[in-house]
């Protein structure tokens, strides 16, 4: 020590407190199986852990997975640098890698386990490979914990890598002991180390099967080594492998792929009927539209003995026949079923192959309005809106019958029947035609307020604004006893009325004290309308205004405020 400090670090002359220098030990560590060594300095007053930090930083060690060794003896994290090297002097270190921390660490059940657990996880990480066979037992055994399970299977990835034999091994014989916490998990991780993951469709457990299938359908480059796979599994003994090889042909063979048509074609002689399904569907999904040879194949599946099978034949030909196919259109009209379903299914194809206008189709879904089955009748007046044009005859005259039909199947609480054949007479009928809009107007009266609706859109479809017949028939509504029917003339009239004045403006004269608080909130609304199209009714408008706003409804009184303001503000302009 310096002659100019006394015994407590103070100067002699003039009492400032000095800094002791810091005492340093310096360390050479060699760690087992890595060279050269590292050297290292670290004050006296540092912990054993503290080493470790610095060590991660040189070594690329994780401090949970170093064990320090000096002389034989194994160095506690805790321990002082001061009290266990008392000499200066260089010291010599040995690192073993140890994943005694992490298996301690993924046991934790403490308040915050599962932060501790993910430290340990990041910590195997990032040792990676150098964990070896040990890493990859503690993390399959953290995936069976299902605690940190996910986690545990991504990092698995890194610790094993692809192709790891002893990681595949270990999932195999957990899979096939049946662990159920964590087959789905277990199955994962054996895709994630698998190299050839085409080959595990053919895997005896469904998890292993359904998650080979999952990550085949999410790559987006072809994967050739996959596809020559999943074509020669085509020819597995076991129908279930031959059928999931089909599924995933459809989502890695390129559309057009002749090897993946040519092979779901040779399958179509099978048995098997979930096979020759499974080959119809890849079909829709691979061939190209308009390709005669898979088309023909699949009408002639049309008459086949399996309902699932023709099922799948129609949806496939929505997708591979080429617009206005005749062949393909008068196939699957003339398809004889009782299913509902799958008439349902035929009408879909139908939409998506027949042309605007096609007689022979239009025809056959008129018919179909005919049978008393509404999920059928629902879906021919829906293909029929797309298929008919304004005005055609036979449409027109089917779509009005089903709409004077609508007070049968509001009874039958099939009210859907009802909306669709709304929207297809707004499609199919002609502007302003007299007879469409009566029929509207006429449905009003059903006091149903979803038809409602849908018939107020469909006028502001037919009808031009302020046409006359309009304005007189949904006037006609107003004295009307139901609350509804009220509200859905008002809402038509403030839709349709007259934008220019050049027709007489509609008189709302009604008991507001006996109307409901929608219909009067309805009402002020409509008076703006009213006062705005005939200048004689402003003044008994705006009295019948400020009466409402008087009304305890707050739905009343605030509706009638809007319409006073909007009447005040365009006097004043």
């Amino acid at each position: 020590k310096p002659y100019w400090l006394n015994w407590r670090g103070s100067c002699c002359r003039c009492g400032l407190i000095m800094a002791a220098p810091p005492l340093l030990i310096h360390f050479e560590v060699r760690q087992i199986g890595a060279d050269p060594c590292v050297e290292l300095d670290a004050d006296v007053g540092c912990s054993i852990n503290d080493v470790k930090i610095k060590l991660d930083e040189l070594c690329d060690v994780p401090s949970l997975c170093q064990i320090l060794v000096a002389e034989g003896v194994v160095l506690d994290d805790d321990d002082v640098l001061s009290d266990i090297f008392p000499s200066c002097s260089t010291i010599e270190l040995t690192l073993i890698i140890s994943l005694d921390g992490v298996i301690r660490d993924l046991a934790d059940d403490s308040d915050d386990f599962k932060e501790v657990m993910h430290g340990a996880l990041t910590a195997l990480e990032r040792l990676g490979p150098r964990g070896g066979n040990d890493a990859i037992d503690i993390l399959l055994e953290a995936i069976y914990e299902g605690l940190v399970s996910d986690r545990a299977v991504d990092v698995l990835l890194t610790v094993a890598g692809t192709g790891n034999e002893y990681a595949i091994a270990a999932l195999n014989k957990r899979i096939q002991d049946g662990v159920e916490t964590g087959d789905c998990l277990h199955a994962q991780a054996l895709i994630l180390v698998s190299e050839d993951v085409a080959a595990l469709l053919a895997h005896p457990n469904q998890y292993v099967r359904h998650e080979a299938l999952v990550a085949l359908s999410e790559r987006d480059a072809i994967d050739e080594q996959a596809l020559g796979t999943i074509l020669a599994l085509l020819h597995h003994e076991d129908h279930v492998i031959v059928t999931i090889a089909l599924y995933a042909l459809s989502r890695v063979a390129a559309v057009g792929d002749e090897r993946a048509v040519d092979a779901a074609l040779s399958l179509l002689e099978q048995k098997q009927s979930d096979i020759v399904r499974g080959a119809v569907d890849a079909l829709g999904t691979l061939a190209l539209r308009g390709d005669a040879k898979v088309i023909g194949v699949i009408v002639a599946l049309l008459s086949h003995d399996d309902p699932a099978v023709v099922r799948a034949a129609v949806e496939a030909l929505s997708r591979v026949a080429d617009s206005g196919n005749q062949l393909v259109i008068s196939s699957l009209i003339g398809l004889q079923t009782e299913s509902a379903s799958t008439v349902s299914l035929v009408m879909t194809s139908l939409a998506a192959v027949a042309n605007s206008d096609d007689r022979a189709a239009i025809s056959w879904l008129c018919s179909l309005l005919c049978r008393g089955e509404a999920m059928i009748v629902r879906k021919a007046v829906q293909v029929l809106s797309k298929l008919a044009s304004p005005g055609d005859p036979l449409a027109l005259d089917s779509v009005r019958s089903l709409v004077q039909q609508s007070g049968t199947w509001l009874e039958r609480g099939d009210a859907r029947v009802v909306y669709e054949s709304v929207r297809a007479l707004a499609q199919v009928a002609e502007k302003n035609d007299r007879r469409d809009i009566a029929l509207l107007v006429e449905l009003l009266l059903h006091g149903n307020s979803g038809v409602a609706s849908i018939v107020v859109k469909a006028l502001s479809v037919l009808a031009d604004g302020g046409e006359p017949f309009v304005i007189d028939s949904l006037s006609a509504l107003l004295d009307n006893p139901v609350e509804t029917v009220v509200q859905a003339a008002l809402n038509a009239l403030l839709l349709l009325g007259d934008k220019d004045g050049s027709h007489a403006a509609v008189t709302v004269r009604i008991q507001l004290e006996k109307r409901e608080a929608s219909t009067a909130a309805a009402v002020a609304r409509a008076l703006v309308w009213v006062a705005q199209r005939d200048g004689e009714l402003v003044t008994e408008a705006l009295w019948l205004l400020w009466h409402l706003q008087e009304r305890e409804e707050e739905v009343v009184s605030k509706a009638a405020k809007e319409s006073l303001r909007k009447l005040a503000v365009e006097a004043l302009v």
